[in-house]
C-alpha cells in the first residue's frame, strides 16, 4: 500500500497538481473525569475550518491572533529563560468566535502567523492563552 500511495503521489507531482501540507490541531482533555472537551482546527492556504466536538459548557470559545513582537532591553539579560522573554509581544485578534458542540465554522482569508487559543468557559485572552500561569 506504501508503495502504491508513493507512486501515485510522484505521478501526481509530475502532472502539476500541488500537494500542501496543512495544520491539523485537535484538542482532548477532560476535566476531573466528568466530561471532556474536545476541538479541532484545520488550517491550509490560510483557509480554515474550525469544529467543536464535544464541550462540558456546551460551547467553544476560539480566539485568532497573530503577535506582532519588538526585541527588548531583556535581550542582553543573562536571566532571560527564553526568546519570548526578550520580546515585548502585541496581540492582533483576527477573529473571535464561540462554536456550539458539534458545530463547525469556516474562516478564510487567515494571515500567516496565525495562532489560536481554545477554552470552554469564556472567550481566551491573548496572547496569555498560549502560556497560562495556572
Amino acid at each position: 500500500m506504501r508503495i502504491a500511495t508513493t507512486l501515485l503521489a510522484a505521478v501526481l507531482l509530475l502532472s502539476g497538481c500541488k500537494i500542501e501540507a496543512g495544520t491539523l490541531t485537535t484538542t482532548n482533555y477532560s476535566i476531573s473525569d466528568v466530561g471532556v472537551n474536545s476541538s479541532r482546527t484545520r488550517i491550509l492556504d490560510g483557509n480554515g475550518e474550525f469544529e467543536c466536538i464535544d464541550s462540558v459548557s456546551g460551547l467553544c470559545h476560539f480566539v485568532l491572533f497573530t503577535e506582532d513582537c519588538k526585541s527588548t532591553a531583556q535581550a542582553d539579560s543573562p536571566q532571560r529563560h527564553d526568546q519570548r522573554d526578550a520580546r515585548a509581544c502585541t496581540a492582533r485578534i483576527v477573529h473571535a468566535f464561540s462554536l456550539k458542540a458539534g458545530a463547525s465554522k469556516r474562516v478564510d482569508h487567515l494571515p500567516k502567523g496565525l495562532q489560536q487559543c481554545v477554552d470552554h468557559q469564556s472567550t481566551p485572552t491573548a496572547p496569555g492563552c498560549l502560556h497560562p500561569t495556572s
